[in-house]
């Protein structure tokens, strides 16, 4: 009934190599110039998240210099967040072919095929650019995603475990490293690196969310309840935590606060089965049968 669990796994960490230069727009002449100054505009562009235009200055600048191998990789990266992958890949290729010791235009091209289900290329690609560059925290991450996808959980601790050796404040590698543990049965190992994450980003919502999920499964729900309301506190549409919270607070027979918590959750999701299917034991446990059949019943029609 309540053994629920949104493992936060960031997004694939897309590197794109960004210009020193390029903090503001003004600092990029408008006018036609070397390729140089088309590229850092097409960065301040991307990071703004102007794809369409930084994809015309990456042109302009390829244009200007065809063996701009820096130009075709964050090109690549504009097409990729624009999904279209057939112009991503082509880009990619060619900055490859280029420079063919590029780290980060391999972990751009892994994430490319990793979006399209490529697990197998996309891991050799994120392990070339480990090759190229062993203490590439970005390359160990995204290769740890893919593991844990594909539930090889101690491949995805060793990769996380890796990216926190070469960047020590990547918070989200923590908190996945934890997702893995848990996914192991090892909640107290979780519990300390779910934390080292909240020390890292104390804004991380989906770390309390996991650690709370975490205790709740050592049976303390003391402390799982807790981690919840912190977790709704940074984002209050998080409707799993309240779906959570309530478990804890019927566990706690604190059954009007278990209501209150899946009468949010169904109304932030009101296609959450598993709310209604919990709401509904809330009310037998209040010894309203006839609400908490109607829960029962709409659960099974979502699917529940």
């Amino acid at each position: 009934m309540f053994d629920r669990r949104v493992f936060w796994l960031l997004g694939l960490v897309l590197f794109c190599l960004i210009a020193a230069n390029t903090s503001a727009l003004s600092t990029v002449v408008s006018k036609p110039g070397p390729a140089d100054s088309y590229y850092n505009r097409g960065n301040a562009y991307l990071k703004e998240g102007d794809l369409q235009r930084s994809i015309e200055d990456y042109s302009e600048a390829i244009r200007l210099n065809p063996k701009y191998s820096k130009a075709y990789n964050n090109r690549g990266t504009a097409y990729y967040q624009l999904g279209d992958y057939t112009s991503a890949l082509s880009d990619i290729n060619m900055a490859i072919k280029l420079s063919p010791k590029n780290a980060e235009a391999y972990n751009n091209r892994g994430n490319v095929y990793a979006d399209k289900g490529n697990f197998s290329q996309a891991v050799k690609d994120y392990t070339k650019a480990i090759k190229i560059n062993p203490w590439y925290a970005k390359a160990y991450y995204n290769r740890g995603v893919l593991y844990y996808e594909k539930k090889k959980y101690d491949a995805a601790i060793k990769d996380f475990s890796n990216a926190v050796r070469a960047s020590p404040k990547m918070a989200m590698a923590y908190s996945n490293k934890g997702n893995c543990l848990f996914a192991k049965g090892k909640f107290a190992k979780a519990i300390l690196d779910y934390s080292k994450a909240i020390k890292l980003s104390p804004k991380f919502a989906e770390a309390y969310y996991n650690r709370g999920n975490a205790y709740y499964r050592k049976g303390q729900k003391d402390p799982a309840i807790k981690d919840y309301s912190k977790a709704i506190s940074l984002k209050p549409d998080y409707a799993e935590a309240f779906n959570n919270r309530g478990k804890a607070y019927i566990d706690k027979n604190k059954i009007d606060l278990a209501i209150a918590d899946f009468d949010r959750a169904i109304e932030i999701n009101p296609n959450d089965a598993e709310a209604y299917n919990n709401r509904g034991v809330a009310f037998f446990k209040k010894g309203e049968m006839e609400k908490g059949k109607q829960d029962m019943d709409k659960a099974k029609s979502l699917g529940g």
